[in-house]
């Protein structure tokens, strides 16, 4: 429903507290309002029907949207700076180039959400539903994942260095060319995923997944594999200087021309008959 404007009055004009007043009298019933460029700082839009709305380049910073629906909303190039979103259905919504800076997205859904360029440094996406969401060059610095279902995201191009991705499902995602150093991964499944070309120096895989993931050219450098799971993983060409192997699986694994691989790291995981090695070291 459009947001009901008296006649004569401009929203160009309108100020911070006009704009705050007339979206929380309506925020109930809101559907395809087309309001971008609103003024809405701090705002209360809690539980707002917000569903196709158009916030285009809007300022939400610290609005509390939550409990809301935006499902399939425009948001682009809208300031989210420290938004409270907890618990808010955004599938489908588009918030490319985006400013969530801080904000608060845990126990969101986010399915097939466009996040392009989108800024989320510090953001908490703890227990979200996020599958096949759209972050690709993103910045998600330091931002939370904690126990979030990832299946399918793109993450390809996007900065997550420092980022907390603890107990995740993650399967089958892309992480082409990322950014992704000192990462958190222990105990998360990325089966199937897509790793090549990323820069995962420092990272931690402590008991992670990574069955049939493709790590081809990555960088590997300090990255802890402890107990991972790397059955039939490609990594050809990857950079394994300082990477902690213990206890690591790599059976059915591709290791082909990877470089300053050591005897040593190779004595601390486990192979077979199928792990194809470089022809610099042999197998014990």
């Amino acid at each position: 429903m459009p947001l009901e404007i008296e006649e004569g009055s401009d929203p160009k004009d309108w100020t911070e507290a006009e704009w705050r007043k007339k979206v929380e009298k309506e925020k109930y019933n809101l559907v395809n309002a087309d309001i971008p460029g609103a003024k809405l700082r701090g705002a209360n839009l809690r539980e707002a029907n917000l569903m196709r709305a158009n916030l285009t380049g809007a300022d939400l910073s610290q609005v509390d949207l939550r409990g809301s629906d935006l499902m399939g909303a425009q948001l682009i190039d809208t300031n989210l700076t420290e938004a409270n979103l907890i618990g808010v259905r955004m599938n489908q919504a588009l918030f490319t180039d985006a400013n969530l800076t801080r904000a608060n997205l845990s126990g969101s859904r986010l399915c097939e959400t466009v996040l392009k360029r989108a800024i989320l440094v510090e953001a908490d996406i703890s227990k979200g539903v996020l599958t096949k969401a759209d972050f690709s060059n993103a910045d998600l610095t330091g931002a939370k994942f904690i126990k979030s279902d990832l299946t399918g995201v793109n993450f390809r191009g996007a900065l997550l260095e420092k980022v907390n991705m603890t107990q995740c499902i993650i399967i089958r995602a892309d992480f082409r060319e990322a950014e992704i150093q000192q990462c958190d991964l222990t105990d998360s499944n990325l089966d199937q995923s897509d790793l090549s070309v990323a820069d995962l120096e420092g990272a931690n895989f402590t008991r992670a997944n990574l069955n049939y993931c493709n790590f081809i050219g990555a960088e590997l450098k300090g990255v802890n594999f402890t107990q991972a799971k790397l059955t039939n993983a490609d990594l050809t060409d990857a950079d394994f200087q300082g990477a902690i192997l213990k206890d690591t699986d790599l059976r059915g694994a591709n290791l082909d021309q990877v470089k300053n691989f050591t005897q040593e790291q190779l004595g601390c995981a486990l192979i077979d008959n199928k792990t194809k090695l470089p022809s610099h070291l042999r197998s014990t």
